[in-house]
């Protein structure tokens, strides 16, 4: 039960954001993810459960994007943040395949991670990031 007290907050806030009008500078814009692979692929944030000592995470699916050209609008900037390495907030999250996913709700060492997964595209985007992408991540990126 201690691993879904996170999850369902998360959750609302992203369902939430999906209305939200631009606002704080762009802080509340939602973020477009285009698919324009040959492949179906999952949209997913990383999750991560304290039982007693242990850490344990997952990757949770948020959404499936459609292959050759998909669209979703990600949460805003100002919901997904997180603390990156620097201190400045980060979106981050995956793109997976759904062929290789870890079982759903099942949390493991945050180390295999990707052994569990087969991870496409692992995004942590800064809010200037973002303003320099026009708020729109192509998959795959072009190189």
């Amino acid at each position: 039960m201690k691993r879904y007290l996170l999850f369902i907050p998360l959750m609302c806030l992203m369902l939430m954001s999906m209305t939200c009008e631009d606002k704080n500078d762009g802080y509340s814009r939602p973020v477009t993810i285009i698919n324009q692979s040959d492949n179906d692929v999952y949209l997913c944030g990383r999750f991560t459960s304290f039982d007693g000592q242990v850490t344990k995470c997952n990757l949770h699916r948020i959404s499936v994007i459609a292959k050759n050209g998909g669209t979703i609008s990600h949460h805003s900037f100002e919901e997904g943040v997180q603390g990156g390495a620097d201190g400045r907030p980060v979106l981050e999250f995956y793109l997976v395949n759904p062929n290789h996913y870890n079982e759903h709700n099942v949390f493991y060492d945050c180390d295999s991670i990707g052994i569990k997964n087969e991870i496409l595209k692992q995004y942590t985007l800064t809010l200037s990031d973002l303003r320099r992408m026009n708020w729109t991540v192509v998959f795959p990126p072009e190189e």
